[in-house]
């Protein structure tokens, strides 16, 4: 059941996760975190449970301070092209979801911020993500 494995996710591994892609100092340590926090985003934006809506809106709120953090910012924190288009990747799914528009619209100067910067990346996948980011920002 989805339920179950949501349950596990934010009782026991959404902080973590959060914490590790925020700042660990290893690169491979922030990857898998992030890699997980997609998996686990991913499947609960396909569900419609109190669980899911719950772990959408407790997500999207930590994952927009992540953002903020690791690619809010110039020059990036976050070194690595793989990660920033990862975390962009992750950012699209909780944007693209409507259970998540309250923290989007609390945290919409942060929302912008990370699209104006990352507009500035010098990857042309980073670029590209980015301006899927502004246009689904745009439609909700």
């Amino acid at each position: 059941n989805c339920d179950i494995v949501l349950i596990f996710f934010l009782e026991d591994l959404e902080e973590p996760l959060i914490s590790i892609s925020a700042g660990d100092s290893l690169e491979k340590c922030r990857e898998l975190a992030l890699s997980l926090l997609h998996i686990f985003t991913e499947a609960a934006s396909k569900f419609h449970t109190k669980i899911a809506d719950a772990c959408m809106v407790r997500v999207s709120s930590d994952f927009i301070d992540v953002c903020s953090q690791r690619i809010g910012v110039i020059p990036f924190p976050e070194a690595s092209e793989e990660i920033r288009t990862n975390l962009l990747d992750t950012f699209l799914i909780i944007v693209k979801d409507i259970r998540c528009a309250e923290q989007l619209n609390t945290g919409l100067g942060k929302v912008i911020t990370i699209a104006s910067r990352s507009l500035t990346d010098a990857s042309p996948q980073v670029k590209q993500r980015t301006a899927a980011l502004v246009g689904e920002v745009s439609r909700n």
